[in-house]
């Protein structure tokens, strides 16, 4: 039985929560500030925390961020709240938070939330076999593509990746983190002082430009359409429960780049990226993951490295130095 523990000074909020989830059959816990909820997790851990922000003796966010730093288990972490507050969006951002719920909340938002939440945590290895027609389209663009997968604990990370890697105009750089409309935005503009170019949230056929730096946007599948050097975005289904998804970014770089492709997974909750970076390596490109030791959610790198061991398992600190390395190797190939 899944384990929930939620985490709010109002007794009043812990009861409707509480209802919302009666007969779900999952084992509801409470506690009333996040310095109770962490010492409770710490004795035994919990599947998932659902925690109000703003609280007596330690709040939401800093709960957070210390559930992440401290790794006892991969809880998912529900957020609730008004994002209205000054400077919100980029403390929620950064909190290590897996999903976000708004007040006031809304009976039928909270169950999916949670039962989303649970399939995304459940999701294990999955059985990936790649066609054997499966190719690269030969579009020879005159560049590379370096697509960076990203979920729970994302921004922080991408952040320190990007203080190391190089943009030049050997490649375009594709970033996907999973996040609301809002929470892209945001992060867009935090990252956009570390990058001399700036950073870039597609628009439908846009066209794509080696030396850039570009974000998914919120809630819309990223795809490259080589034929045109353009952009695609989609509202299709949610794949791996999220949207965007780097799976569908990852397997349109196979088929347009291929050998000049390089998928970076890191840390994040699920599985998303790994089918992507698999068909990334059957068309001859590369596949990095974070080194699961390292990453704040080992879910997406581990699950990678498990279907492919071959994969290289690289540190933050190492993934920019492999990037650069590969993307000389095809400056000889090309």
């Amino acid at each position: 039985m899944k384990r929930i523990l939620i985490v709010d000074d109002d007794r009043s909020n812990i009861l409707i929560i509480k209802t919302v989830l009666a007969g779900e059959g999952y084992e509801l816990f409470e506690a009333m500030d996040g310095e109770e909820a962490l010492d409770a997790h710490r004795a035994a851990p919990f599947d998932m925390v659902i925690t109000d922000w703003m609280m007596p003796v330690m709040d939401g966010i800093t709960l957070s961020t210390r559930l992440r730093i401290e790794r006892l288990g991969s809880p998912v972490i529900i957020l609730i709240t008004s994002l209205s507050i000054e400077g919100a969006k980029e403390r929620a951002m950064m909190s290590g938070a897996d999903i976000f719920i708004q007040k006031p909340l809304i009976p039928q938002i909270v169950k999916k939330a949670v039962r989303d939440g649970f399939q995304r945590q459940e999701q294990g290895k999955i059985k990936i076999s790649i066609p054997a027609e499966f190719s690269a389209a030969g579009y020879s663009l005159p560049f590379s593509a370096v697509g960076i997968a990203a979920g729970t604990g994302g921004p922080a990370t991408i952040v320190e990746l990007l203080r190391t890697l190089t943009i030049d105009e050997r490649a375009a750089f594709i970033i996907v983190q999973h996040g609301p409309d809002w929470m892209i935005e945001t992060f867009a503009q935090n990252i956009g002082n570390l990058i001399p170019g700036g950073v870039t949230i597609p628009t439908n056929n846009m066209k794509i430009s080696p030396g850039s730096v570009y974000l998914a946007p919120g809630d819309k599948h990223l795809q490259i359409d080589g034929q045109n050097r353009v952009f695609r975005l989609e509202e299709s289904p949610h794949i791996n429960f999220v949207r965007p998804s780097a799976d569908v970014l990852f397997a349109s770089m196979a088929e347009v780049f291929g050998i000049k492709s390089i998928g970076v997974v890191l840390t994040g909750m699920g599985c998303d990226g790994s089918e992507g970076a698999l068909r990334i390596r059957s068309v001859g490109g590369i596949a990095v993951a974070q080194d699961p030791d390292e990453a704040p959610v080992p879910s997406m790198p581990q699950n990678l490295l498990e279907l492919e061991p071959a994969i290289n398992n690289c540190r933050i600190d190492q993934i920019s130095t492999k990037i650069g390395r590969r993307l000389a190797e095809l400056g000889l190939i090309t």
